[in-house]
């Protein structure tokens, strides 16, 4: 992976996204959504499937305050989620899992991109807020991993 796919950037306009997430506007269960995220910063959603639940994702980003952190069970899942996101019209911070060459704790075998893609992350997220991705995805092993 290089450097531009760890940040995925949403097309430049709306009309160019391959799904369009307002058609999710003033459906009740979208709506009562969008209202838990505001009320409670925290929102679970069930019953969605495949690239749905990126499509409800994105327009709630779209519509709703604050960061968003998305945890997803492997990296290979995280990095589909992210290209999913992308469809919908939403860039995301793609946070990697450190990833070893060899067995056991030998840090000399990790790899090198995959620790400056965290650090870089990491760095953004410590950064001023106007700097701050709004969307981070990542897998689970990925948020257990300490730096770098």
């Amino acid at each position: 992976m290089t450097d531009t796919e760890a940040l995925r950037p949403a097309p430049p306009a709306a009309e160019e996204a391959a799904l369009d997430p307002s058609r999710l506007d003033g459906t009740p269960a979208f709506e009562a959504l969008v209202e838990r995220s505001t009320r409670d910063r925290r929102v679970a959603a069930g019953n969605l499937w495949g690239s749905s639940q990126a499509l409800v994702l994105a327009r709630l980003v779209q519509r709703a305050q604050g960061p968003w952190l998305v945890v997803l069970a492997t990296d290979a899942e995280a990095e589909l989620f992210a290209d999913d996101l992308a469809c919908c019209g939403v860039g995301s911070e793609l946070f990697p899992a450190r990833e070893s060459a060899g067995d056991g704790d030998d840090r000399s075998l990790v790899d090198p991109d995959t620790v400056r893609r965290r650090l870089q992350v990491a760095q953004r997220l410590a950064g001023p807020p106007e700097r701050r991705p709004r969307l981070v995805v990542g897998s689970l092993l990925a948020l257990l991993q300490p730096l770098p």
